[in-house]
C-alpha cells in the first residue's frame, strides 16, 4: 500500500470510528497556535517565537532524526487517564489540550502511527510505524469501554509532515482546573482563544485527589526562583511534593518535563500577562488630539500630572503636555473625560467634555524666569455668575448705545 492510499485509509477509518486527534500545550504555545489559527511543527513555532517558544527535551533528538517539521499528537486523550485513574499522570506536555474533530485526518499528509513517540524509538521509528491497513483496522476497533481506539494503541503517537494543520476542524480545548498566579487557568485560556469560536472546558475530575495532585505541583512550580533560564533548569523527582510518593519510580520521572514545561510554558506567560496588565493599568497617558507627529515615529502621547491648586487634597483636574507639541490637554478625574486645549481657547472658560459641569481655562502666565508659561485653573460658581453679570452689563451698555 502507497503512502498516500495509507493515509487516505487512515482518514476515512478513523472518520467512521469517530477518532480524535488530541494536542497537549502550554499557554505560550497555544498563543503562537492562535495567531497563525493552526497548530504549528516544532521549526515553525521556532520561527514565529525564537525566544520563547517552550523548549523540549526531546528538540535535539528530533532535529537529529529530522522530525521537527512535523506535527505531533494522540488518538487518545492522555488527560483523561490522569482524572480518572489512581497512580497516574498528567501528559507531560501541557495543561491545555487541543482537541480536534475526525475530519482532522483527511487534511494530514504521510501519516506516521508509532507505538510509542519518535523520540523513544530514535532512529528505529521509521521500521515501527503502521504500515498496513489491518493494523489501522485494529487501532479503530475500540476498547470496549467507550473508546474507538483499541486499547493496547491508546498509547501511540501519531505525526504527519504538515507544518500546520488547520484549526477548521478544532472541536473544543480542554483545560485543567488549575489556578495560575492567583487566576484560573481557564480565564488565561479564553482570553488567548477567544478569537477561535470554539467551546473552552475546564476539564471534570472523577478524582478530585488527583486535582489537589495537580495544584500542589502548580504551588511547587510558582514556588521556584522566578527568572530561571532554560539552560538553568535543575529539577528532579525528588523535589516533587510528597502527594506524588505513592507513583512507581518510572512515573515520578515522567514530572521534572511536566514542570519544566508548565514553568517556562505556562507559568511564565501569565506572569508576563499579568505584568503588562499592571503596567498597562499604570500607564494613563492618551493620545494626543492635537498634532499628528507622523508615520515614521509612534503617536504622540499626553503625560499627566494632577493640577497644582495649593490644596492637600486630590486634585479635580489632571494636567497633561504632549510628549511632541507640548500642547495641554485637562483631564476631569470627576468623570474622565479629557479635552485637548489649542491655543486659541487660551484665557477662556471651558467646559468639561463629559459634561459633569466642571469649568476650568489655561491661563497665560507671561513669565520669562523659566516657570511654567501657561497654568490651569479651576472657575467657580461665584467667578461664572460675576462673569455673567459682567456679559450682561456689556450687552446692557451696547444695547443703551443703540438705542441712543
Amino acid at each position: 500500500m502507497t503512502q498516500t492510499n495509507l493515509d487516505q485509509h487512515i482518514a476515512s477509518t478513523f472518520a467512521k470510528a469517530n477518532v480524535r486527534f488530541y494536542h497537549a500545550e502550554n499557554l505560550r504555545n497555544l498563543s503562537t497556535y492562535c495567531q497563525a489559527r493552526a497548530l504549528l511543527c516544532r521549526s515553525e513555532l521556532m520561527k514565529r517565537d525564537a525566544v520563547y517558544y517552550t523548549q523540549f527535551y526531546s528538540d535535539e533528538a528530533d532535529q537529529a532524526l529530522g522530525v521537527l517539521t512535523r506535527v505531533f499528537g494522540n488518538i487518545y486523550d492522555f488527560g483523561s487517564i490522569f482524572a480518572r485513574a489512581a497512580k497516574t499522570t498528567p501528559n507531560v506536555y501541557g495543561p491545555i489540550t487541543l482537541v480536534f474533530r475526525p475530519t482532522v485526518f483527511a487534511e494530514m499528509l504521510d501519516i506516521a502511527i508509532t507505538p510509542q513517540s519518535i523520540a523513544t524509538h530514535l532512529a528505529d521509528w521509521t521500521n515501527v510505524r503502521v504500515t498496513e491497513a489491518s493494523v489501522i483496522n485494529e487501532i479503530a476497533s475500540g476498547d470496549g469501554y467507550g473508546s474507538p481506539v483499541a486499547g493496547e494503541w491508546q498509547m501511540c503517537e501519531l505525526s504527519c509532515e504538515n507544518a500546520a494543520i488547520s484549526f477548521t476542524s478544532l472541536e473544543k480545548v480542554l483545560v485543567e482546573p488549575i489556578e495560575v498566579a492567583g487566576r484560573r487557568l481557564i480565564d488565561y485560556v479564553r482570553a488567548t482563544a477567544a478569537n477561535l469560536g470554539v467551546p473552552i472546558h475546564e476539564r471534570v475530575y472523577r478524582r478530585p485527589e488527583n486535582a489537589a495532585k495537580l495544584a500542589d505541583l502548580v504551588a511547587l512550580c510558582e514556588a521556584l526562583p522566578e527568572g530561571t533560564e532554560n539552560s538553568d533548569w535543575k529539577f528532579s523527582e525528588t523535589q516533587l511534593p510528597t502527594s506524588w510518593s505513592d507513583l512507581s519510580e518510572a512515573k515520578r520521572k515522567r514530572m521534572p518535563g511536566w514542570c519544566r514545561y508548565f514553568y517556562f510554558g505556562t507559568l511564565g506567560e501569565c506572569r508576563l500577562r499579568d505584568f503588562i496588565e499592571r503596567m498597562d493599568e499604570a500607564d494613563d497617558r492618551t493620545a494626543c488630539e492635537l498634532c499628528d507627529p507622523g508615520e515614521d515615529r509612534p503617536p504622540a502621547m499626553v503625560n499627566y500630572r494632577p493640577m497644582d491648586d495649593g490644596g492637600v487634597g486630590s486634585s479635580a483636574l489632571d494636567v497633561g503636555y504632549c510628549d511632541w507639541c507640548n500642547g495641554i490637554s485637562v483631564r476631569c478625574n470627576e468623570c474622565g473625560a479629557v479635552r485637548a486645549v489649542y491655543e486659541g481657547e487660551y484665557d477662556e472658560v471651558l467646559d468639561c467634555d463629559g459634561g459633569c459641569g466642571m469649568r476650568f481655562r489655561v491661563v497665560r502666565t507671561g513669565s520669562t524666569d523659566g516657570g511654567p508659561s501657561e497654568n490651569v485653573e479651576l472657575v467657580d460658581e461665584t467667578e461664572d455668575e460675576a462673569e455673567d453679570a459682567e456679559d450682561n452689563d456689556d450687552d446692557d451698555f451696547a444695547d443703551e448705545n443703540a438705542d441712543g
